[in-house]
């Protein structure tokens, strides 16, 4: 199965080791994690003219997503979204 998070980036859900909601990396060690994410080059930018909402961080590297963590957690609950059928 793949995730839709936003632009044109699907990612294999065998690959998401969790979601996060941006609001946790505001301070104190979340946020240090985060920028040891980007100084490691490890951070991949959904769509740079919109907000980051979540942080899908996956066996590779994370994802700064436009779109929010509890949407994507109903997504990958889903078999579809929207017209699009998401094989298993």
């Amino acid at each position: 199965m793949f995730l839709h998070i936003g632009s044109e980036i699907m990612v294999s859900a065998d690959d998401i080791i969790s979601i996060y909601d941006m609001e946790i990396f505001s301070e104190g060690d979340n946020q240090n994690f985060l920028k040891e994410l980007q100084a490691e080059r490890k951070i991949t930018v959904v769509d740079k003219k919109v907000k980051a909402k979540s942080l899908v961080l996956t066996n590779d590297k994370a994802y700064l997503s436009p779109i929010s963590a509890t949407t994507l957690k109903n997504r990958s609950d889903s078999p579809y979204e929207g017209n699009l059928l998401i094989a298993k």
